[in-house]
């Protein structure tokens, strides 16, 4: 870590262990919090609302590579609110 907003790791691993990052990404989007841990110290994110989503994928000789990234500004009151908005007919009480 290079200091309290910023978290990089880097890598080889197994493709079981891609999977199950792959698979805690997509559960911590579901859930609404991703945690980045290591070495006693993490940063939490709380993705709600429109997310960026950005893919990049290369093919160079016998090499591949595959970029993933997303973006979004994190707002606590509008991700608490967005559950809130309903549209119901004149005829419903």
């Amino acid at each position: 870590m290079s200091d309290d907003n910023e978290f990089k790791y880097e890598s080889v691993q197994d493709v079981e262990t891609i999977t199950r990052y792959l698979d805690a990404l997509a559960d911590g989007f579901r859930k609404g919090e991703l945690t980045f841990a290591r070495e006693g110290e993490e940063l939490v994110f709380k993705p709600c609302g429109l997310v960026g989503f950005n893919v990049e994928a290369k093919l160079k000789g016998s090499r591949r590579k595959v970029k993933l990234s997303f973006g979004w500004k994190e707002r606590d009151q509008e991700c608490e609110n967005e559950d809130e908005f309903e549209i119901r007919s004149g005829s419903e009480a």
